[in-house]
């Protein structure tokens, strides 16, 4: 049900969103409480009503993202967390 309905798979794109939910750089993470916006407003999709946060003012945004992406290339090349550590001395023997 949570993955194969129509609401379901609404609630959890965040293009649907309005308002500074729709604007949100965290939209695609956070997505603000559903069920508080219904019931405030009537609207599953509106805005998330006691969120504070601004849109874009998040100072570090670019560098979070820039970082996000070069763990994502590292991890796609071999070389994320999960990938073999080189020994002493670059030696992968260790």
């Amino acid at each position: 049900m949570y993955r194969d309905t129509e609401l379901f798979r609404g609630m959890r794109d965040p293009a649907k969103l309005h308002g500074r939910c729709g604007r949100c750089e965290f939209a695609g993470i956070c997505g603000g409480s559903r069920a508080r916006a219904f019931a405030v407003t009537g609207d599953l999709y509106a805005e998330e009503p006691w969120c504070a946060y601004q849109p874009g003012s998040f100072p570090f945004a670019r560098a979070a993202l820039a970082h996000a992406l070069s763990a994502a290339t590292a991890d796609a090349a071999g070389y994320g967390p999960g990938a073999a550590q080189p020994g002493p001395a670059g030696r992968d023997d260790a």
